[in-house]
């Protein structure tokens, strides 16, 4: 049992951690972060929670079976990494070759350019999390 003051930190820090890890993977596919880092953040905040409420009511909360979501988490981030990796051989390129979209500018925004190492980096993010909530959940029974 934890106390009402880990519970309310919890509540107070895990959102923050969310943000940060979308944040760092937004600018991770042009600069440092991405998908690896991301995942790290993520699952420490889960494990935050872990701490606070316990699997049990934060699997009841969630309404979810761990090891399920981990295995779907890790199988589609793995998907996502060898299809992004694969469409440039449909184009005669070389597998992982990147390609960018650049959008019309935006008011406020400017000139937008996606590229699809962004794929890559969910996929890294969906693997790397789907294997560290594994290890959590099988560190946690």
């Amino acid at each position: 049992m934890t106390t009402l003051i880990t519970r309310t930190a919890a509540r107070i820090v895990a959102p923050l951690i969310f943000v940060t890890a979308a944040i760092l993977f937004i600018q991770g596919h042009n600069s440092i972060g991405g998908g690896f880092i991301s995942a790290v953040l993520i699952v420490s905040a889960i494990a935050l929670l872990y701490i606070a409420y316990g699997t049990s009511d934060l699997t009841r909360l969630l309404n979810i079976s761990p090891s399920t979501l981990n295995r779907r988490i890790l199988v589609s981030g793995l998907l996502l990494i060898l299809i992004t990796g694969s469409i440039p051989i449909l184009f005669n390129m070389p597998f992982l070759t990147q390609a960018f979209l650049i959008l019309p500018p935006l008011p406020f925004l400017g000139e937008l350019k996606i590229s699809g190492a962004i794929l890559f980096d969910l996929g890294v993010l969906f693997t790397v999390t789907g294997s560290l909530l594994s290890i959590l959940s099988g560190v946690s029974r």
